[in-house]
């Protein structure tokens, strides 16, 4: 089996330096992070970061506001100019995604997203669990052909509870497209999520790589470690 690879969301200089130093193997970069999830980290966030990281992938979330994935015309024109931010950060890629009110990924939003972003690797957010049929979603981002990878807790509130929809999605998805688990993703779930789903390959970690149980707290260095740790043990006895 492949190497797993460790993500861990970054809200801050501090946060992506100890990152980097505990070992993650990509960051996802956000200018806050909280239960509601990730929003877009400022221009001047993704310049130095990059300054500090400069061999580590970034990705930048691109997410406007809290609340539904559903993006009107002005919205979506801030979008586009965040990812030409994020462009000229110097990114790797960007985070993003958008549905209909009838809970289906939204084609006309996303092809203008995926222009903007065009030659930068994309990764689909938890707009994907969202989606009323995981499975058909998934089918139309592979046929598209433009994201990496998605995001997802398999439906579920945590990625351990959204175990079996995961294993499912990965199976699914045959390869033609990533499986990123995440949600509530800790040095105790991460052990029971891998023996739940062998086939994962790569995580993604926000508070479960914090120095405590808050979104406000910072990344800890030791606390990534020991989750990179626990990931190539249990890919070393595969």
């Amino acid at each position: 089996m492949t190497r797993r690879v460790l993500e861990v969301v970054a809200t801050s200089l501090i946060d992506a330096r100890a990152a980097v130093v505990g070992g993650a193997d990509r960051l996802e970069l956000a200018g806050c992070h909280t239960g509601a999830g990730a929003l877009t980290a400022s221009p001047g966030l993704m310049v130095a970061t990059r300054r500090i990281a400069p061999h580590v992938p970034i990705f930048a979330m691109i997410r406007p506001r809290y609340g539904a994935f559903t993006y009107d015309g002005e919205e979506v024109l801030q979008m586009e100019h965040d990812i030409a931010a994020a462009r000229a950060s110097g990114m790797d890629g960007v985070i993003f995604g958008a549905i209909t009110i009838n809970q289906e990924l939204d084609g006309a939003v996303l092809n203008r997203l995926f222009t903007a972003a065009n030659g930068m690797a994309v990764c689909i957010n938890m707009a994907f669990d969202r989606c009323h049929d995981a499975g058909a979603t998934l089918d139309w981002l592979i046929r598209d052909g433009r994201a990496a990878r998605v995001l997802t807790a398999g439906g579920a509130r945590t990625a351990l509870e959204g175990a079996d929809p995961i294993a499912k999605l990965i199976a699914r998805a045959a390869g033609k497209i990533e499986v990123l688990p995440g949600s509530a993703i800790d040095a105790d779930s991460l052990p029971k999520l891998l023996n739940a789903v062998p086939a994962v390959n790569q995580v993604h970690v926000s508070a479960g790589a914090r120095s405590a149980p808050s979104d406000f707290a910072p990344v800890d260095s030791d606390v990534v470690a020991r989750l990179k740790l626990i990931l190539e043990e249990t890919c070393s006895a595969l």
